[in-house]
């Protein structure tokens, strides 16, 4: 069982709020107030703030505080775009190298859970920890250090909490890709992965031009 941290644990309930609209872009995100809301201290707190900034949903501003940033969705349309390329690039090297598949098992097992109970935080740890260990199976550094750089967990979790996300449809679709990588078969792991990754791009395409 997936233990949850209690910045952990903030952190999600923040992003809760921040994608469904109770803290819109531009909110100012004071540490003392949500501590005492909570009952806890300004330490998990201050934890959870600095995840959702790693995350690309809030921002530190010298003297002002953290603020939930403003969406730009050309943005995230573009990280998707260059996670599709590296993440077809990644299963293809995994499933090449023959790893071992119990990790990306657990991981869909813990997927399949999330979306029985409709707990989608939880889905969306499982579904990162999933992505990032067929990116470290690939053997290949650039393709990790990149990834970690784009701050996938905060798309992801965007997409994720929206209602009408189709939960047990995505397990099934990483289920495809950790029988191909499993298989060692190149071919199919990397495009298996790359329409997954697509799916994202189709289901939210870019902002037009103001």
């Amino acid at each position: 069982m997936l233990r949850v941290s209690l910045p952990d644990q903030i952190k999600d309930l923040l992003l809760g709020r921040i994608v469904d609209g109770s803290y819109p872009p531009g909110r100012r995100l004071v540490e003392t107030a949500i501590a005492r809301q909570l009952g806890v201290s300004q330490g998990p707190v201050r934890e959870a703030l600095r995840q959702l900034a790693g995350m690309g949903l809030v921002q530190f501003e010298a003297n002002r505080g953290c603020r939930v940033k403003q969406v730009d969705q050309r943005e995230i349309d573009e990280v998707s775009e260059v996670r599709a390329s590296l993440e077809e690039t990644a299963a293809r090297l995994a499933a090449a190298r023959r790893p071992d598949p119990t990790p990306l098992t657990a991981e869909v097992v813990g997927m399949a859970a999330a979306a029985a109970t409709e707990n989608r935080q939880a889905y969306v740890r499982h579904a990162m920890r999933f992505h990032r260990l067929i990116v470290v199976a690939s053997g290949n550094r650039v393709l990790l250090s990149t990834w970690d750089s784009l701050a996938i967990e905060g798309r992801t979790a965007q997409l994720v909490l929206m209602p009408g996300f189709d939960m047990v449809g995505g397990v099934e679709e990483h289920r495809h890709i950790l029988d191909a990588v499993a298989a060692a078969d190149p071919a199919a792991a990397a495009q298996l992965s790359r329409e997954h990754e697509e799916a994202f791009i189709r289901d939210h395409p870019a902002a037009p031009e103001p």
